[in-house]
Order: structure tokens, then sequence, then C-alpha cells
């Protein structure tokens, strides 16, 4: 009897480990998704900034056709050309960024996806653990309870019969 509560306590206990694994879960689950909100975010911006980079290079071609059709306005179409191929720089330089900050985010995905595998995996154990442990209880106590009326029946018989038990 004292062994059958010791399961008890320990299932119990398993159960509040599984509960505190799950709310971990939950919880890296719920990061990931913040984090994916971010990734979705930068993917935004950098869609953003490409068309903004588009946009640069089809003026750059623009003034740089101006420059081939108009001499006269070769001095300020150059300056204006060093100025956008400053601003492509730093766009460039911003999308470089943004896209690493995006590949780290990815990986940071992907390694919480494993430890989230991981943990389904570690669950998945614990839980058949613990219906491998509850079938066994059921088990012994059919089978104690086999044992008690087995034990009464032979005391009834004993007891009509007159005979004593040995």
């Amino acid at each position: 009897m004292c062994t059958l509560r010791e399961r008890e306590k320990a299932v119990a206990a398993r159960q509040k480990a599984l509960e505190a694994k799950r709310n971990e879960l939950r919880e890296a689950e719920a990061a990931l998704e913040r984090k994916r909100k971010t990734v979705d975010a930068e993917k935004e911006d950098v869609t953003e900034l490409q068309r903004q980079l588009k946009s640069i290079n089809d003026q750059l071609a623009h003034l740089m056709e101006q420059e081939r059709n108009q001499n006269e306005t070769n001095g300020a179409l150059e300056k204006r050309s060093d100025e956008l191929d400053s601003l492509i720089k730093e766009v460039t330089a911003e999308l470089e960024e943004k896209t690493a900050a995006k590949e780290a985010l990815q990986a940071e995905a992907s390694q919480l996806k494993v430890a989230i595998e991981e943990f389904c995996k570690e669950s998945e154990a614990k839980k058949k653990e613990l219906l491998y442990l509850l079938e066994a209880r059921k088990t012994s106590e059919i089978a104690l309870s086999e044992k008690v009326c087995l034990l009464c029946c032979h005391f009834m018989s004993a007891f009509v019969t007159g005979v004593a038990f040995n």
C-alpha cells in the first residue's frame, strides 16, 4: 500500500514536471511566434528597401541618359550621380545588415524548432512511461484483489468445514 502511494506521488510529480515542460514549450512557441513576426517585419523592410533601390537604379539610368543627351548639364548630373551612388551604398549596407539579422533569426528559429522537437520526444517518452506505470498499477491492483478474494474464500471454506487454517 505504501509503495502504491509512493508511485502515485511519483506519477503526480511526473505530471507536474510534464506540465512545466508544456508551459516551457508554450513559452518557446510564443517566443518563436514573436521572432516570426519580427522576421516578417524585417522582410517587409527588405522589400521596401529593394523597391527603393530599384527606384534609385531607375533614376540613375534616367540621369545617365540625360547626361548623354545634355552635355551642358554634365557637371550637375555627375554630382547627382555621386549622391545616388552614395545612397545606393547606404541602402545596400542597410540591406546587408537586415539580411544578416534575418539569417540570424532564421537560425535561431531553426534551433528553437529542434529544441521543440526534442521536448516533444521527451514528453512522448514520459507519457509512455506514465502509461506503463498506470497499467502496472492497474495490474497490481487486480492481482491483489484476486488474492484477497481467494484468501476470503479459503477462510470461509475453513470456517464452514471447521478445518483449521494452515
